[in-house]
């Protein structure tokens, strides 16, 4: 410990030795692409590490600069993002307007003062704003790029939405265009290998490596999942994948794909099966179909398809097109998290599985969801009890009205103008 606090104290010292012995002849030259800035005496070496003032920052590089009142925190301000100097944490924190987060460099220096004077870190704050440092022992000078451009944030895959004037491209970290700058908006969804560009009203898809997934044709590109991005042309849709890969070409009035070899197309007002492979649909037609969003854990695996709806009557089928339950029900509820529903035949409630089997016949007038218990309330006639999820009565039918467990162990239940607290078991 004593040793690096020792180390420590001789790098502090030399860099003030540095600062105040150090003449014209000795302070690095600085340039931006290629043109010398002039040298007042604002600069700072050490360790190969060139220091400037914040005051000179703004002046050379056309920022503009705020401090608090202590003058410990810098904020360099551009269009697109503010960049903030912390000289007693000696830390950078980067700020971008077009972006959803921030970019801290922990630790990244440390505070140099030479008597009044905050010296900044020429190198992060140029790499902060975009621009490229190079420092050339030969000549004994700093080389700056920068770039034509403000890039924006760059994500997970190292890709930045950038802008030059009105127009939009993408950039890797590398400052190396991937797509040139002709683009009117560029979006970026939760996926961060994909972005939507945009040009006369106009989408397209495009990868983090700048290949063209699809064609800039359509009105709206929405993303879903890795397995479906939803397109629109006008009033017709269609389904890609991540790959641009087309699952539904774009010529129907609505399309559902919940994954495998099914998905479920709209034309003339009905709904058909679609098969993904051949392209052929089914003779069968649908009033409605319903993708089955949420998560449907078996034993086995998690429950994919739709709840369709044929001559006002429900049921489900997978996603390889298999009838799971008939379209038989008056009404069938959504699934819960265990792959159970409610179903009403001939105004009779009752209980099935996604597989389905039924669990409980529809002769009850109600049935309350089970949610995460394995007992429920029940209405049967103008009396109320529970069941049990095999069917049998788990509390007798003799009651004026009960509560819904509601995943709570208790409920109340009452008899003419009395109650009681009852338990689920």
């Amino acid at each position: 410990m004593l040793k690096k606090l020792s180390i420590f104290l001789i790098l502090i010292i030399s860099l003030f030795s540095a600062m105040s012995a150090g003449s014209a002849s000795s302070m690095p030259e600085i340039y931006i692409n290629n043109v010398r800035q002039l040298d007042t005496g604002s600069y700072a070496m050490y360790a190969n590490s060139v220091y400037i003032l914040p005051e000179k920052a703004q002046e050379i590089f056309n920022l503009k600069l705020s401090t608090d009142e202590s003058k410990i925190v810098y904020t360099f301000s551009t269009p697109t993002r503010s960049v903030t100097y912390d000289s007693k944490s000696g830390t950078i924190s980067i700020s971008d307007r077009r972006s959803f987060a921030y970019k801290v460099m922990e630790n990244a220096c440390l505070s140099y003062k030479s008597g009044t004077k905050t010296f900044v870190p020429l190198r992060l704050l140029c790499e902060s704003i975009g621009m490229k440092v190079n420092y050339d022992y030969n000549t004994h000078s700093v080389n700056i790029i920068s770039h034509e451009y403000q890039p924006g944030f760059y994500n997970q895959s190292g890709v930045a939405i950038a802008s030059k004037g009105s127009n939009f491209g993408l950039v890797n970290s590398k400052g190396e265009i991937l797509i040139p700058f002709r683009y009117d908006d560029i979006s970026n969804y939760d996926n961060s290998e994909l972005f939507k560009v945009i040009v006369n009203h106009r989408c397209g898809l495009v990868s983090s490596t700048g290949r063209f997934l699809t064609d800039i044709v359509y009105n709206e590109i929405e993303y879903m999942s890795e397995e479906k991005i939803y397109l629109r042309i006008d009033d017709e849709v269609g389904i890609c994948d991540i790959d641009g890969k087309m699952i539904v070409p774009v010529k129907y009035e609505d399309a559902a794909y919940s994954g495998n070899l099914i998905a479920m197309v709209k034309a003339g007002s009905r709904w058909y099966l679609r098969n993904c492979v051949s392209g052929s649909l089914s003779e069968t037609q649908y009033n409605e179909v319903y993708e089955i969003r949420t998560g449907i854990h078996t034993d086995n695996n998690m429950i994919k398809g739709y709840y369709v709806v044929r001559n006002g009557k429900w049921g489900c089928i997978d996603s390889f097109g298999n009838t799971v339950i008939p379209t038989i029900y008056d009404a069938l509820d959504k699934f819960d998290s265990r792959g159970r529903a409610r179903v009403i035949y001939n105004g009779k409630f009752g209980i099935v599985d996604c597989g389905g089997t039924t669990i409980i016949p529809t002769g009850y007038d109600y049935i309350h969801p089970f949610g995460k218990l394995s007992i429920s309330v029940a209405q049967l006639g103008n009396r109320y009890g529970a069941v049990n999820l095999d069917g049998t009565v788990a509390i007798p039918f003799e009651y004026d009205y009960i509560y819904s467990f509601s995943d709570n162990p208790v409920t109340v239940a009452y008899k003419g103008k009395k109650f009681s607290i009852i338990s689920t078991d």
